[in-house]
């Protein structure tokens, strides 16, 4: 089950730690070509809890075209330490934490 996921997610293709809210999270970055997405995953060392953040291709050209060097996209995984520096938790309507990106 745990594969399907991940298959779903797409291809590992950048992976850091990162330090929330006083927590360590493995933070994971998939490429689905298939259906043209990135997801940005962070896990969480101590529960296990993992929160997840996709972009489509589309979407993540957005975040850097006001960004010369970063508007190519060809230079991932400068894009890619950009998110992650960013990367932050936002409550929801509902009082639950998600992931998003600080600009």
């Amino acid at each position: 089950m745990c594969a399907d996921k991940e298959d779903e997610k797409g291809v590992l293709v950048y992976q850091r730690g990162k330090k929330l809210n006083e927590e360590y999270y493995i933070i994971s970055v998939h490429d689905n070509l298939e259906k043209v997405t990135v997801t940005f995953a962070a896990y969480e060392l101590e529960s296990s809890e993992t929160f997840t953040l996709p972009y489509s291709y589309s979407e993540l050209d957005a975040l850097f075209k006001s960004n010369m060097e970063l508007a190519d996209p060809s230079n991932k995984e400068a894009r890619f330490e950009w998110v992650v520096d960013r990367l932050d938790f936002i409550s929801d309507s509902g009082g639950s934490k998600k992931t998003d990106v600080s600009q």
